[in-house]
């Protein structure tokens, strides 16, 4: 018999293996997307048939998909009775930006502390062209740079840690962000100029004070801005349409 009769044959599993590690990850970056923007209707009972179907995995790629976002919030996992899309009230969006604001205000001090002349070079660069785009940029491209100029801040910290966890937020938070981003174009940018002109001038403090101003403005409206994001939905405007599970669940009781 030859040696390469005699050796474990081990390709077609890891083949598998990478295969439905791929169909996990296509599917966990579908319902991420769906999750950040509301796609799926506020506390329905999502049927794991019927996103198996239209994602075309098995469940078992699926299940890994929603288990790891329910671990980072984006979906809600009950135990026995399976997951839900996340909810939509004042409450729970005014607990993610109150995490923002503390988050960001750091990350504002430490990366005025650790960014070098190059960093903060490429950081008004972008911020350049975010302005130049403004006027005529359709909402979901100003959120692309909004989010982006905060992302890039974090990244001026080298703190990985720090980046993972504004990611997070930036998910949970996205779909408010585009609601509230109409009318917001000249007052947004502008406040990230000033925290980037304080960031030039070494200043930490006043790019912390900022950066928190800019966020706890928000703070403020948060039940105008669920009001206006629960009536896009109602009215089939969101970022994508609204969908229910093909068993027509619809929210469970105490998961409004």
């Amino acid at each position: 018999m030859s040696a390469a009769a005699d050796m474990p044959k081990v390709g077609a599993p890891r083949l598998r293996q990478n295969s439905s590690q791929r169909l996990a990850e296509r599917a966990y970056e579908t319902l991420r997307r769906m999750a950040m923007t509301y796609a799926l209707a506020p506390g329905a009972r999502l049927s794991e048939i019927a996103l198996a179907r239209m994602l075309d995995v098995s469940r078992t790629p699926l299940r890994e998909a929603m288990n790891r976002l329910a671990s980072e919030g984006l979906l809600v996992s009950d135990g026995g009775r399976g997951f839900f899309a996340r909810g939509l009230e004042a409450s729970e969006v005014l607990a993610l930006y109150e995490t923002r604001l503390g988050l960001e205000g750091y990350i504002a001090t430490l990366a005025c502390a650790r960014a070098d002349e190059s960093g903060l070079a490429e950081l008004e660069a972008y911020l350049d062209r975010s302005i130049a785009a403004q006027e005529s940029a359709p909402v979901e491209e100003l959120l692309a740079f909004d989010e982006g100029f905060h992302t890039r801040v974090a990244a001026l910290t080298r703190n990985p840690e720090l980046i993972r966890m504004l990611g997070n937020i930036n998910a949970r938070t996205h779909f408010f962000r585009w609601v509230d981003m109409n009318g917001r174009r000249d007052k947004t940018q502008a406040e990230h100029r000033g925290v980037l002109e304080a960031m030039k001038a070494g200043e930490p403090d006043r790019a912390r004070a900022i950066m928190e101003s800019h966020i706890r403005q928000r703070m403020d409206q948060i039940v105008d801005v669920v009001r206006e994001a629960n009536a896009r939905l109602l009215r089939g405007a969101g970022m994508r349409g609204a969908v229910f599970p093909e068993d027509g669940s619809r929210p469970a009781p105490g998961m409004r």
